[in-house]
């Protein structure tokens, strides 16, 4: 080891965890989210090439800081995992990172039988991801049929799911060609199943107090700014994304 490098690592060694874990945030990537895609480029070609990237492969390669490499990378990043559809199956990230991962979204793609297993399994403690901290839920409104009430019934009679996490962000797309929302409908001026599926997820507060949200917002076709309302207006044509997101939190 050279005279600068174990300069370097007698001042690296003298820091407070909290100040090192800030400098190591500061140099590392943040607010991206990496799905398993990513993870199979890392393999073998790395992250596109770029700078931010390299630093972080630099920084793994340094044993010493490796451990909290990894605590500053997976804090400030969040790791996707999407449901399977016909297209493919559902992507998990390696095993070998999941025990890092603070920071979960998984995109719900349908009302079946799997998404139900698929969250479960996170819920159970099965999934590996035992430091999870923040976990997001995208559920698509689009995903059910509703005829004769079934999945209506199917979704009252369901178990509630709790997730071991500190903070559960639920967000329900309603289908923007929904009968509830396009005009066509009964007069039913809000999707049923909404606050249903909300319901249905939640955390384990333990003795803490658990603390509920709720938004509900449009956009326009999905993008741009929010626009916040309290209740859901009289049904519109006008061609806005409704959202209705349920944070829970400890």
């Amino acid at each position: 080891m050279g005279k600068s490098s174990t300069t370097f690592f007698n001042g690296w060694r003298s820091l407070p965890d909290e100040l090192k874990l800030q400098i190591l945030e500061h140099a590392l990537p943040a607010k991206y989210t990496y799905c398993e895609y990513h993870f199979r480029r890392w393999d073998h070609s790395g992250f596109y090439e770029d700078a931010n990237f390299n630093r972080l492969y630099l920084l793994l390669s340094i044993p010493e800081l490796k451990e909290m490499v990894l605590e500053a990378f997976y804090s400030q990043n969040t790791i996707l995992i999407e449901q399977g559809n016909i297209y493919g199956p559902t992507t998990w990230p390696p095993n070998e990172v999941r025990s890092h991962v603070r920071r979960l979204r998984i995109d719900i793609r349908t009302s079946k039988l799997p998404m139900l297993d698929l969250l479960n399994k996170i819920a159970n403690g099965l999934g590996g991801f035992g430091n999870l901290h923040h976990l997001k839920l995208r559920l698509n409104g689009g995903m059910v049929e509703y005829q004769h009430g079934a999945i209506i019934d199917a979704i009252e009679n369901m178990d509630p799911i709790t997730f071991p996490a500190r903070v559960l962000e639920v967000r329900y797309l309603h289908d923007i060609c929904s009968k509830w929302i396009d005009g066509y409908g009964d007069g039913t001026e809000c999707d049923p199943t909404e606050m249903l599926w909300l319901s249905k997820f939640t955390i384990h507060g333990g003795q803490e107090k658990v603390k509920v949200q709720l938004e509900r917002y449009y956009q326009q076709w999905g993008r741009g700014p929010k626009q916040f309302v309290k209740e859901w207006p009289v049904i519109t044509r006008a061609l806005r994304t409704r959202y209705t997101k349920k944070i829970t939190s400890i």
